[in-house]
């Protein structure tokens, strides 16, 4: 399945985000987005704003599934997502 990584709660996370989307932040050792590939075994697309998307490209398939990039992934979340049927989201309080 291919993830794309999108941009939530970008502004809060300024001035982090000036030069990079919210994936690519490091938490611990590895960014979100090497977390993200590092469940899937397949490398992760981006979904940031304009000016950051010719170096942070989003790639679009058949089937796609869509992340908040500000949460941070583990096995039970990552195994939950990709569990998920075509129009269905997993939700914590409001946050997608």
């Amino acid at each position: 399945m291919n993830i794309i990584l999108a941009d939530v709660n970008r502004e809060n996370l300024l001035p982090f985000t000036f030069m990079r989307p919210v994936a690519d932040i490091r938490c611990g050792i590895m960014t979100i987005a090497e977390k993200w590939n590092y469940l899937s075994g397949d490398k992760c697309s981006y979904l940031t704003e304009g000016y950051l998307s010719k170096k942070y490209p989003v790639t679009v398939k058949k089937e796609n599934l869509v992340v908040n990039s500000s949460v941070l992934v583990n096995h039970e979340l990552y195994n939950e997502a990709i569990g998920l049927k075509p129009g269905y989201a997993l939700l914590f309080g409001d946050v997608i």
